[in-house]
């Protein structure tokens, strides 16, 4: 089957109608991502397709990861009314206020969401607007590497939390200029956004908070032959848990298609993050005694995410967040912002 764009729009919408003729409890529905933006939304020819349900009460399922073929899949998230009531203040909000500011309507006979993106985009980008986004990122990061410094011995789950404050750490900076970044896309995005901010060291400073320096290509090729047997084995486990939407049969080639192609591309550790991530994820959902969590644990000691340098690493995320929550208020102050 050939899959490209009109495909992929297709199939969206196809589900969409199928979907609102079995729930009534559907009141509107929008695609957000790179298929939304006209984007490329390929990635190792993988990708997904990022949908909003918007339900009148919570259903109780909030993401749901849907598997179409082995390289797509449809990421589908459920919202209430109530998520929508105050757009205004979602204008502030890091990850709802950019999906609303550029989604594609699907769905929506009584108009909630253009109401609700008319009362967004009003004054979205006004600095202040920007700059409180931004802040979101770096305070949930700092929030993060705060619970790090009692949290004791790393483990999995330490190693996700600063991963992901990691991430946070950058897409506060890249909010100023931007949308927040994707996942299988950060370090790449993150590398355009310093590039074209003139922060070029920003980029580098958080390859080397991930240990990039203590990697060789060698390294990323072996990382990646770990990183299947662990998520291989950790599907069998999470294909029977609903809130494992991270690491499902379905999602593996989406994933792996991506590292694949950075790997291959002019900056290799463009993979680094992501790979770190998803590996994470999977060895939590295994037993401590299982074989996966040998290389796991040897490369994450070798990179410093475990054992003795872990306290460095976060020595060294104190410090780059110091930098990142210096950088915006001296672009807030510049733009007459001057409470923080």
């Amino acid at each position: 089957m050939r899959i490209n764009r009109q495909t992929l729009l297709k199939i969206t919408n196809e589900t969409v109608k199928k979907r609102v003729r079995e729930s009534h409890s559907i009141l509107a529905v929008y695609m957000y991502g790179s298929l939304a933006q006209e984007e490329e939304p390929f990635l190792g020819d993988s990708t997904d397709i990022d949908l909003v349900f918007i339900h009148e009460f919570d259903n109780g399922k909030k993401r749901e990861i849907i598997g179409l073929t082995e390289e797509i899949t449809l990421d589908i998230e459920n919202h209430s009314r109530t998520d929508y009531r105050a757009p205004r203040e979602l204008r502030s909000h890091p990850w709802l206020g950019p999906a609303i500011y550029k989604f594609t309507i699907l769905h929506d006979p009584r108009h909630f969401l253009d109401f609700a993106q008319a009362s967004l985009r009003d004054q979205f980008f006004a600095p202040d607007n920007v700059l409180a986004r931004a802040q979101a990122f770096t305070a949930s990061a700092r929030q993060a590497w705060m619970s790090l410094l009692s949290a004791g011995n790393s483990s999995p789950e330490t190693v996700e939390k600063f991963l992901q404050a990691a991430a946070d750490s950058a897409n506060g900076f890249a909010s100023l200029e931007g949308d927040p970044m994707p996942e299988r896309r950060l370090l790449t995005q993150f590398f355009e956004r310093t590039q074209t901010m003139g922060q070029p060291a920003l980029y580098s400073g958080l390859l080397e908070i991930l240990g990039a320096g203590e990697m060789s290509a060698e390294d990323l090729s072996q990382c990646l032959s770990a990183w299947d047997i662990a998520y291989s084995a950790a599907c069998s486990v999470t294909n029977t848990a609903p809130e494992a939407w991270a690491v499902l049969p379905v999602r593996k080639r989406y994933y792996r298609n991506a590292y694949e192609a950075q790997m291959q591309s002019e900056r290799p550790a463009d993979a680094l993050w992501n790979l770190l991530l998803t590996w994470t994820r999977a060895v939590s959902y295994l037993a401590d005694n299982h074989s996966a969590h040998k290389d796991w644990s040897a490369m994450m000691t070798q990179i410093g995410l475990l054992g003795q340098n872990f306290a460095d690493k976060l020595e060294a995320l104190d410090s780059y967040l110091d930098l990142l929550e210096e950088t915006l208020e001296g672009w807030g102050i510049a733009r007459g912002i001057t409470e923080f």
